[in-house]
């Protein structure tokens, strides 16, 4: 998958940027946890801070009221000066809806706001009686889904006086109003049960509180879901009432902040990481890649025409390079150099081995010339003596006169060796050319000269005794050749009463040459011999046989 240079540049770079990629992914993700964090703990110190905006409405009517409780000139002695004063409080303190005086068990007066109800707008008598000195009580009345009546009541030291003031929770709602962290953020007090006691106008829907979420002392934080969002949830216990101050905003409007710096913090690095790896690898493509195939162009071309090569290279390349395409021209005009050297002497030694060849082929027909006029010489009963060389070196003389003829020196083809091998023992045995019949197929399949040189001699040990039956009987001889990549086989068919001459002096040459062919003789019947020649590899090497102790 890697194998070329380019490839293999691209993965090291790859895998160089992968541990700045984990680094700058771990400092981003460190950097939002951190960022989530803070932005958690903001929004646990708004809550807070809300909290002790609420808590502050208790704690100044316990002061009133034990101020109230102490100074007895402040409440008067009578009714009507008491409800003056007191009218006085209310009016100047939005947070309280009403305030009564008691005095030994008995109300001493009483005043309110318009918006509140007179019915529920007051502490019960018994519930101030046994009010002991210097004691502050707070309870709820009246809780539920309607809401709930807040009040306090408290006894100064040594007085007879007891002060109940009822908190406004239209005051605790404006309060809640104000919590607006984000366009999502709501708030609202709710019970021990999680039912909502006071509700502002940026309150949340009914139901939006789940009944599951634990109230703790002090502040926490929950995540749920409702209305297909997510939202965080701030719980924290008033510390004047059994009340919970409970928030919640959307999840998304909280991380939105910290989910934008983690993208910048991851994305922008990664965007220049990346950049500055396209531009590394635009500088190696420019100033290493380009030159390099540059010049792996240039050696496929002397590769696949073979003659001198000029690698084209621009003279801004760097100079390595530059030093490389030089260095290649000269290789490659000393190889052209030397491969014509070397074309020079094969063409030669081919040139002399076929004049080598172009000789022996004279001397032989010198010889069988020599041969035959000697034979003529003798009397006919003696001419056979002469035959026996005769028709040997006339097969020989055959070879080496189709390899000259052939432009492949030192290779044979089949069909023109049989052809020439079978006339020359046609002439020498004095047989008419009608009575035979050849026939080759595969004539192109080449052999070594090594090889052929036993194929004609051994053509020349099994035709001449068909041939001579041919002129006696008239029995045509018929010879069949087939040459293939697999090898050669020869079926010669003649005169049925041949067999019984057949190989009588040259039985020892026949084997010889077959052993060192490779090949097999059948005689089928009388008449037809069959030879199978191996001519694979292994089989086409020439071989050194021993006959009669010579090799």
């Amino acid at each position: 998958m890697f194998s070329s240079l380019r490839s293999r540049i691209l993965l090291i770079l790859l895998i160089a940027i992968i541990p700045p990629v984990l680094v700058i992914a771990a400092i981003a993700w460190d950097s939002y946890g951190s960022a989530r964090a803070a932005k958690l703990s903001s929004l646990s110190h708004d809550a807070e801070l809300l909290a002790s905006r609420m808590d502050a409405v208790p704690l100044g009517a316990s002061r009133l009221a034990m101020t109230i409780s102490e100074l007895t000139a402040l409440a008067g002695t009578d009714s009507e000066t008491c409800g003056r004063n007191l009218g006085v409080l209310i009016d100047n303190y939005p947070g309280y809806d009403s305030i009564a005086v008691y005095d030994g068990g008995t109300r001493l007066c009483d005043v309110h706001r318009r918006s509140a109800a007179p019915a529920t707008s007051f502490a019960p008598i018994a519930t101030i009686d046994d009010l002991a000195e210097g004691e502050v009580r707070t309870k709820i009345v009246q809780s539920g889904a309607e809401g709930g009546v807040f009040w306090l009541a408290a006894r100064a030291e040594d007085s007879r006086r007891s002060v109940a003031v009822t908190m406004s929770r239209s005051y605790l709602a404006e309060l809640l109003d104000v919590y607006r962290v984000f366009p999502s953020s709501r708030a609202v007090l709710v019970d021990g049960q999680s039912s909502p006691i006071v509700m502002g106008r940026t309150s949340p829907e009914p139901g939006m509180w789940p009944a599951d979420l634990p109230l703790e002392v002090g502040i926490g934080l929950r995540t749920a879901r409702f209305a297909g969002n997510a939202y965080i949830f701030t719980i924290y216990k008033l510390r004047s009432f059994d009340v919970w101050l409970v928030t919640a905003n959307l999840e998304t409007d909280i991380l939105a902040e910290p989910r934008q710096q983690l993208l910048v913090s991851a994305v922008a690095p990664m965007l220049m990481l990346l950049t500055a790896l396209f531009a590394i690898w635009l500088g190696l493509n420019g100033a290493v890649l380009r030159w390099v195939l540059a010049l792996q162009e240039a050696n496929r071309s002397h590769a696949r025409d073979g003659g001198p090569t000029s690698t084209s290279v621009d003279p801004r390349a760097p100079r390595e390079f530059l030093d490389i395409a030089a260095s290649f021209d000269t290789l490659t005009g000393e190889l052209a150099k030397r491969n014509a050297d070397l074309e020079r002497e094969i063409t030669e030694k081919r040139n002399y081995l076929r004049e080598l060849h172009h000789r022996v082929k004279n001397n032989l027909q010198v010889i069988a010339s020599l041969l035959a006029l000697q034979k003529r010489a003798l009397s006919p009963e003696h001419r056979q003596i002469l035959r026996f060389p005769e028709d040997r070196v006339n097969a020989m003389s055959a070879v080496y006169r189709t390899t000259y003829a052939d432009s492949e020196t030192g290779a044979v083809q089949i069909g023109p060796m049989i052809r020439e091998v079978i006339h020359r023992l046609q002439d020498v045995a004095g047989a008419s050319r009608n009575a035979f019949e050849l026939t080759v197929e595969g004539e192109g399949r080449r052999v070594a000269l090594d090889t052929a040189v036993p194929i004609a001699m051994l053509m020349a040990e099994i035709l001449p005794d068909y041939l001579d039956a041919a002129v006696h009987s008239g029995v045509p001889v018929s010879v069949r050749c087939i040459g293939d990549a697999a090898g050669l086989a020869i079926e010669i068919v003649g005169d049925p009463g041949v067999q019984p001459r057949s190989f009588k002096l040259s039985r020892r040459f026949v084997e010889a040459y077959l052993r060192q062919l490779g090949a097999t003789l059948t005689e089928t019947e009388p008449g037809r011999v069959s030879i199978v020649c191996p001519l694979d590899a292994e089989a086409d090497k020439p071989r050194l046989v021993k006959i009669g102790g010579v090799v």
